[in-house]
């Protein structure tokens, strides 16, 4: 982002990468545990933090020109902005292979520390494999509220050619997932398996994501005609999981027509992300 773009206000970009040694020793896969944490600091700040995920496609995407009108509106709000990478670029993990959740809470403490911002003052925001981060993040630590954009209602696996892994690890154990086998997904596709899979409850309650252990509010976008998976019926799941948690937070979920195209919905979260920055 380019400081004419937003006027008055002062960015602060870190292009940080660090490497943390949690997990499996030798197993571990390539550049395990580094990230790529690219931090905006506005002007005027309201002391609130967003920490934003990208997807499948890798990379830093909410750090990229590619959302740099979405970044500019969070500022203007008075809003820090945090995007991470945490794997498909230089340096990091090659694969969404056994992300350290440890490490991209590390990070964000880290950095929120730096520039003075509590906890309780941090909004993490995923779009699809960036949401299911989100959420499973959000369900092991204290967060105000988590944003997610398609996201699954489970955690998927990295999808090798011999055997699955989690997507994720966990103080040093891999994130239960929902085995989506790779000679199936060859045979009948990725979008069919995992169709397949959702219908097996004993395996879907196994690799769900405990979204009720979440303390702060839950914001869900799904679409209707999903091509990737099928984001609406994943979502109305976490809400019907909330539900009969007796879930005490605000929480909420919107369905809109179109497919797996997260960033044309911004409205809504920016009302209701508002409404919790103007109760502080």
């Amino acid at each position: 982002m380019k400081a004419s773009i937003i006027g008055k206000w002062t960015i602060l970009i870190l292009m940080l990468l660090t490497t943390f040694s949690y997990g499996f020793g030798q197993s571990q896969p390539k550049n395990y545990g580094v990230l790529k944490p690219e931090l905006f600091i506005a002007d005027l700040q309201n002391k609130m933090l967003v920490v934003a995920f990208g997807g499948s496609e890798g990379g830093s995407v909410f750090g990229s020109d590619v959302t740099r009108d979405v970044r500019a509106k969070f500022l203007e709000r008075g809003y820090s902005f945090l995007s991470i990478g945490y794997f498909g670029a230089k340096g990091l993990p090659k694969e969404l292979d056994r992300i350290s959740l440890n490490a991209v809470y590390d990070t964000i403490i880290n950095i929120s520390r730096k520039i003075k911002i509590d906890v309780d003052k941090i909004v993490l925001i995923g779009a699809s494999r960036g949401a299911e981060l989100a959420l499973n993040l959000a369900s092991r630590h204290n967060f105000l509220g988590v944003v997610a954009l398609v996201p699954p209602n489970v955690s998927l696996p990295y999808i090798g050619k011999r055997e699955n892994t989690s997507s994720w690890i966990f103080n040093n154990k891999q994130v239960s997932y929902l085995n989506l086998p790779y000679g199936l997904i060859r045979k009948d596709g990725f979008v069919n398996t995992l169709k397949a899979e959702l219908k097996n409850k004993d395996e879907v309650e196994r690799a769900s994501i405990k979204v009720e252990n979440i303390n702060g509010f839950i914001f869900l976008s799904s679409a209707k005609n999903d091509q990737i998976w099928p984001s609406e019926q994943m979502c109305n799941d976490i809400m019907s999981r909330l539900q009969k948690n007796n879930f005490i937070y605000d929480y909420k979920h919107v369905s809109f027509d179109g497919g797996h195209q997260p960033s044309n919905h911004w409205e809504e979260v920016f009302v209701f992300i508002d409404n919790f920055a103007l109760k502080e």
